[in-house]
């Protein structure tokens, strides 16, 4: 019968076997040569190893179990890695490549202005798009580095999404779309930048996958244990299989807007770690060729 390793990690059985090996060793001892105080022995030899093993097995199970979980961080960390060196190697070179092929060709002047005109104004929207990934990469990255380091206070949701639409007004105009509130007054306890983060991207995949004249409802509904702000449209959504892809964070998954905008897959990627670090829980749930409707939670403060 194999013993699982992870089971002898536990200070009772540990404690139980030293105290079976030092029993065993007496009695072979006093079989060989008769104790005359045959139960203080006995008594000794159960109690003494008790007395040490247990706090010793406590201590050193304690660090295994904090270098398990750090093993597994570090392969977490090394796989998030790998899938940003690739997605770097790919979405900055390429545009940063066009870019300077580009001011090549303005330098030498091989370009009418009609035709440069047709190949700055993509351009710019990809560089655009880079810009928003160097961003939310930056903002990630310094969150990992200051590891759990988050500031929870009492704000008023409206505040950062008044901001944040604000923000990308002129891609709401671009593609005249009608963006409604409702109930964003609720005060909400987190973090603030975190929570920022999170609508931002999603609001903007919302902009982005939305057909021109289309809807965005953003609204805050309130449970016993936590406020949702519900973010909805009526775009293209999302196939089962692309929700699975988003959700599981095995890849970076991403596709062209409804208007050819790029992207990366990092932000929402990166959604997911900002709203595991406020303990709350992001649900998606879309039709294909009716929208797609995004749920955040965040727990309401105990009082």
């Amino acid at each position: 019968m194999k013993i699982s390793l992870e089971k002898l990690y536990n200070p009772y059985l540990v404690t139980f076997l030293s105290i079976l090996g030092s029993v065993i060793i007496f009695e072979i001892v006093n079989f060989i040569h008769p104790i005359s105080s045959y139960g203080v022995g006995l008594t000794l030899s159960t109690v003494i190893p008790a007395l040490i093993a247990f706090p010793i097995s406590s201590v050193m199970i304690k660090y295994h179990k904090e270098i398990i979980e750090n093993r597994k961080q570090l392969q977490k960390l090394n796989a998030t890695n790998k899938k940003l060196f690739s997605l770097i190697s790919h979405d900055i070179r390429g545009p940063i490549a066009t870019t300077a092929q580009v001011l090549n060709l303005l330098i030498e002047n091989d370009l009418e202005p009609e035709e440069a005109m047709s190949i700055l104004v993509p351009l710019e929207e990809k560089n655009q798009s880079l810009l928003d990934f160097i961003n939310d990469l930056f903002q990630w990255s310094k969150q990992q580095l200051d590891g759990d380091q988050i500031n929870n206070t009492i704000f008023q949701a409206k505040n950062p999404i008044s901001s944040i639409i604000s923000l990308y007004s002129t891609d709401i105009k671009n593609k005249q779309l009608t963006i409604n509130l409702h109930n964003t007054d609720k005060d909400i306890y987190g973090d603030k930048n975190s929570y920022s983060f999170i609508i931002r991207n999603l609001f903007q995949n919302a902009i982005k996958f939305s057909h021109p004249d289309g809807m965005i409802n953003i609204s805050i509904r309130e449970t016993k244990n936590y406020l949702y702000t519900i973010i909805e449209d009526n775009g293209v959504g999302i196939s089962t299989e692309n929700i699975e892809k988003i959700v599981n964070r095995k890849q970076f998954y991403s596709s062209h807007g409804t208007m050819g905008e790029p992207g990366s897959g990092f932000g929402i990627y990166a959604c997911f770690d900002y709203i595991n670090r406020q303990n709350g829980e992001l649900r998606i749930r879309s039709t294909i060729g009716k929208g797609t409707t995004i749920f955040v939670a965040f727990p309401k403060l105990k009082k």
